[in-house]
């Protein structure tokens, strides 16, 4: 699988494999676009993005699912930080039919690249059963859905 020079796939100590820099990345690069196989059931895979059709006519919703590893590619072992007190410095975004993600803060040499997987992932899973408004603060991000806010 090929990863660019800047980052590494390693052991993640969050879970399983995970990617990390080679160097400091600033906000602003632009990762992707997230690869994998078109479907329309996510029973089996926790590797999908929700795609929004780009026609005005409400087309039907799918999604990218990088399970299959010949499909794929690396940024399908970014790890979401849930309950581990990290926060994300990635956040997805979609042009066209096509998810990106964009560093939006700034990640240092050997640091982990996380994202949030959104609550929907979570709550799919169990684990946001009775999260009070504390636990979703700015200090746990994973509990909660939140908005990575890229610096001027």
């Amino acid at each position: 699988m090929e990863v660019p020079d800047f980052l590494r796939i390693e052991h993640s100590p969050i879970h399983g494999h995970g990617i990390f820099a080679n160097r400091t990345l600033e906000p602003g690069l632009i990762l992707g676009p997230y690869k994998g196989e078109k479907i329309y059931d996510t029973n089996d895979t926790d590797y999908a993005w929700d795609i929004d059709p780009e026609d005005e006519k409400g087309g039907e919703a799918w999604m990218v699912d990088a399970l299959p590893l010949d499909k794929s590619n690396y940024l399908r072992y970014i790890n979401d930080p849930f309950g581990t007190g990290k926060e994300e410095n990635l956040v997805a975004f979609q042009i066209t039919e096509r998810i990106f993600y964009l560093v939006c803060k700034r990640i240092e040499k050997d640091e982990e690249l996380l994202i949030s997987y959104g609550n929907a992932y979570w709550e799919a899973r169990g684990h946001m059963d009775n999260k009070s408004d504390e636990e979703c603060s700015d200090n746990s991000s994973k509990n909660c859905e939140r908005t990575c806010k890229v610096s001027n």
